[in-house]
């Protein structure tokens, strides 16, 4: 649970005993995160039910505009 939202802090790298070691700089999702919020959205992470596995869920709100002059 407390990875869930660590892992979009930058440089954060989830680790795993018996787990392999995946490659990367730990800044994929903290960027991920910066647009999404830079766009108006947000970005989150959640525990799949009955697996082992996260669901990674971005929601986008419409963008308002103004009506032709």
């Amino acid at each position: 649970p407390r990875d869930r939202t660590a892992i979009f802090d930058p440089f954060y790298r989830v680790h795993r005993a018996g787990a392999p070691e995946v490659p990367g700089s730990g800044l994929g999702l903290a960027v991920a995160r910066r647009l999404t919020e830079m766009m108006g959205g947000r970005i989150w992470a959640e525990g799949v039910e009955g697996a082992n596995g996260t669901l990674f869920c971005i929601e986008l709100l419409g963008a308002e505009l103004d009506a032709p002059a």
